[in-house]
């Protein structure tokens, strides 16, 4: 499964609207996820995990070793979409694991954010005009049924977005290899 070779946005044949605010793709750094999800202190049955910017599938493949209730991968560029949905099935013919792995090639401007509680992974997707749409977004989506929700941002190059945000709060943060990271949630916090 290649999902170590650096992508550029400007590399893919479509035409995509948001590809100014797009950052490379580069694959989640192995581990990460394993060091800082078993931090959170939660009931994974009770969560989807979204990752936004999720390339070709990397940090899909590890959240399986984990009980989410869902995984789903959100990327707007098709070539890289292509790649994940072929290393997931090849990922899935190996292990047996992943089945609960949703693939969607679609704008992160544009995504849903799940009904249930959620954990929303980045790794630097993309530049602070799209990170703030995916964050009002995320706000409406709270407004509307309130729930549990955890935004884990590795190369967090647009946390002052979400540091002034009163629905979060930090819970974590530190550096992972060269990379900043950190940890929001909204646990007993409420939408004023």
């Amino acid at each position: 499964m290649d999902t170590n070779r650096v992508f550029e946005v400007a590399e893919s044949k479509a035409s995509l609207k948001n590809e100014p605010y797009a950052v490379r793709y580069e694959p989640t750094k192995l581990g990460f996820l394993d060091r800082v999800l078993p931090q959170l202190s939660i009931e994974y049955e009770r969560f989807v995990f979204v990752d936004l910017g999720s390339g070709k599938g990397r940090a899909l493949m590890e959240a399986t070793t984990y009980p989410f209730k869902r995984i789903i991968g959100v990327e707007f560029v098709p070539e890289l979409h292509q790649s994940a949905q072929l290393a997931v099935r090849r990922y899935q013919n190996k292990t047996g694991r992943g089945h609960n792995i949703d693939l969607l090639c679609l704008d992160a401007c544009h995504f849903e954010i799940p009904t249930q509680d959620v954990i929303l992974y980045f790794y630097n997707p993309f530049t602070e005009k799209v990170m703030a749409q995916v964050l009002a977004n995320l706000e409406a989506s709270l407004r509307s049924q309130w729930r549990h929700a955890v935004i884990v941002y590795l190369n967090s190059v647009c946390a002052h977005l979400m540091d002034r945000l009163h629905f979060l709060r930090l819970v974590e943060q530190g550096r992972y290899g060269r990379d900043p990271y950190r940890v929001y949630t909204n646990y007993g916090l409420r939408i004023e």
